[in-house]
C-alpha cells in the first residue's frame, strides 16, 4: 500500500503500510532528493537519491551521540 501525500512542490510523504513512510524532500542542483525513512515514530535511516542512482542507506541511532 503506497500512499503518497504531496506537502508542496519539493515535499512529498509515502506511507509504505498504516505505520512506516518515507519523507522525501526534493533538492536542487545535482544532490537530487534526501529520503528519510520512519518506522512508527522513529527515524530508521537517511539516504540520498538522484534520477539515476543512490546512496547507502545511513542508519541513524537517536541515542547514540
Amino acid at each position: 500500500m503506497l500512499k503518497k501525500i504531496q506537502v508542496d512542490n519539493n515535499i512529498s510523504i509515502v506511507y509504505v503500510n498504516d505505520e512506516d513512510f518515507e519523507l522525501r524532500i526534493r533538492t536542487w542542483g545535482p544532490s537530487g532528493a534526501i529520503v528519510y525513512k520512519f518506522e512508527g515514530t522513529e527515524i530508521k535511516w537517511r539516504q540520498s537519491r538522484v534520477a539515476t542512482a543512490a546512496s547507502k542507506k545511513k542508519y541513524i541511532d537517536i541515542w547514540d551521540q
